[in-house]
């Protein structure tokens, strides 16, 4: 038997290109294998508002994670979601390297939870290697772009750098660089922005990722993870524009944190306060099973009307609220401004069902952070957004009404009013949308549609005394003297409507109605409780027209 070495060199190398092959996986096989470890994370700040969002993974079965450092900074909560759609709190941060911008952190897996994770290589990287990134660039998860190894550089702030051809957009932060096995390689860092397709990842082993303990970052973010603070986003019982986002037990204050929106086209500047010191008109909280009430003793906004703080139209101003520390043993709140029925007021606040919650979702995300940016001259694309939004989530009130004050704001009142009703058939016993709508008809003097809407807010608010003295004064206009009697008793009747030129008004419409002795007393009680000098006059110019005695 011959033997041709030049046939064995050739199986011998077939071989070995067999064999190479076999041990390289495909993009789809290693994707695959991959993305069940990979999660987008959601971090938000401590009114409650996402602060943004970035990816990491999964690194041993016990659920440990990991991601950029600076993707956490900053937060107070942070979540996890897998591609599953499974979601966990993040419950500890176990490792922090801000040099290296690496950070290793536990989840609340109380169902103990079978974890995927990826496996750190233990080989060296070579420019020129095929390489793989999966993340949530934009918010968009699992999203896989490839590239290969540009170069390996040295920085003195993060140590040993890839330079990757594969894109690291916004949300990208934190994912894994994956080579042809399947093994992470590096973790996605940043780009710069100036140049083309200059990506960079941290090389990471266990040596780096076990290099520091977690102090550096608790130093910086005390109240990250904490159960002392809870994230609620919960609307007010009585105005949607105003959310209670979130609530800090400290142990020696309460702290409580309020966003409010305007969206009342009435007020182009809504004052907002609270009276310090007075318990009948200032915020207090009041616990539901002792029903001892802890009252506000500071706050970021005004501390009376004088000294308003003054929310301008499509603005959004956010606020904390201060009182005494609360004992640990309260479980179920009520937040409320005052005793009036009309005031802000949160009720029923079960503390503990916001303590087990894992998703701190603000479902207005996307329209916070399209109202951000909105300015008197991007009006009209930032419109065009939020109706791509409406699509999404056709039922959205605060959208609605959104859209309809930005249409009244550059002067389409045809289209205001079209978000406005719509707004009103999906919410019909929610007022804002009444209140917009009744505006624009007011301007275009549609009397009718305006008494229409008017009518409508008193009848689900019936205490509201501005739009009970709007009626009035089209009932006073119209001379429909009855209705405008009926309308201005009630005001009258009001804690706040006792007023010397409510009684001079009700004394008109009682003398139209032939009622001139009611009329002469409604005179008696205004010079009675008239303290200045304007007022007098007024009352008596009226005392002596109907000839009173």
């Amino acid at each position: 038997m011959k033997f041709n070495s030049s046939s064995y060199i050739i199986v011998f190398v077939f071989i070995l290109v067999v064999h190479f092959i076999s041990c390289k996986k495909s993009v789809v096989e290693i994707a695959k294998k991959s993305e069940n470890a990979i999660f987008t994370v959601y971090t938000y700040n401590e009114f409650g508002t996402p602060k943004s969002t970035g990816t990491g993974f999964f690194i041993n079965k016990q659920g440990l994670g990991i991601t950029n450092y600076h993707v956490l900074d900053g937060s107070v909560k942070a979540s996890i979601q897998m591609k599953n759609g499974t979601i966990f709190e993040i419950d500890e941060i176990v490792t922090a390297n801000r040099t290296s911008d690496i950070i290793t952190f536990r989840i609340k897996n109380t169902n103990n939870q079978a974890i995927p994770f990826l496996r750190i290589s233990n080989k060296g990287v070579r420019a020129g290697e095929n390489i793989l990134v999966v993340g949530s660039p934009l918010g968009l998860e699992n999203s896989i772009s490839e590239g290969v190894v540009s170069s390996i550089r040295k920085d003195l702030k993060n140590g040993e750098l890839l330079q990757i051809t594969a894109p690291i957009s916004s949300g990208s932060s934190g994912s894994p660089i994956i080579n042809e096995k399947g093994n992470v390689i590096a973790i996605a860092t940043y780009q710069i922005e100036r140049g083309q397709n200059l990506n960079f990842g941290v090389v990471i082993d266990e040596n780096i990722i076990n290099l520091s303990d977690n102090k550096d970052f608790i130093d910086r973010n005390y109240r990250f993870a904490s159960n002392d603070f809870l994230i609620l986003n919960k609307k007010s019982d009585r105005d949607v524009c105003l959310t209670l986002n979130s609530i800090e037990f400290g142990p020696s204050s309460t702290i409580i944190y309020m966003s409010y929106l305007n969206l009342d086209i009435h007020t182009k500047e809504m004052g907002i306060w609270t009276d310090i010191g007075n318990s009948e008109k200032s915020f207090y909280i009041q616990d539901l099973h002792t029903t001892e009430k802890i009252e506000i003793i500071s706050s970021t906004i005004g501390a009376n009307r004088d000294d308003r703080t003054l929310v301008p139209l499509m603005t959004l101003k956010q606020f904390k609220l201060f009182f005494p520390a609360l004992k640990k043993e309260v479980k179920e709140i009520t937040i409320k401004e005052g005793v009036s029925v009309n005031s802000w007021t949160f009720s029923n606040i079960d503390l503990d069902n916001y303590r087990d919650q894992v998703k701190f979702e603000n479902e207005d995300n996307q329209y916070y952070n399209i109202l951000s940016n909105l300015n008197s001259s991007n009006l009209k694309s930032e419109k065009e957004k939020l109706i791509n939004l409406l699509e999404e989530s056709p039922s959205n009130y605060l959208l609605l009404n959104t859209l309809g004050v930005i249409s009244y704001l550059i002067d389409n009142n045809h289209d205001a009013i079209s978000f406005f009703s719509n707004a009103i058939t999906l919410h019909p016993s929610e007022t804002l949308a009444y209140k917009n709508r009744s505006y624009i008809y007011k301007i275009q003097d549609d009397k009718d549609s305006f008494l229409d809407d008017i009518s409508k807010i008193i009848t689900l608010e019936p205490n509201n005394i501005e739009f009970l003295q709007q009626r009035f004064f089209l009932y006073y206009e119209m001379k429909k003297w009855d209705r405008a009697l009926l309308d201005v008793d009630k005001i009258i009747s009001s804690e706040e409507g006792k007023h010397p030129l409510h009684y001079c008004l009700r004394s008109v419409c009682n003398n139209h109605l032939g009622n001139k002795n009611e009329a002469c007393l409604d005179l008696d009680e205004a010079y009675r409780i008239s303290s200045n000098d304007i007022d007098t006059k007024i009352v008596m110019d009226l005392w002596l027209k109907l000839g009173c005695r």
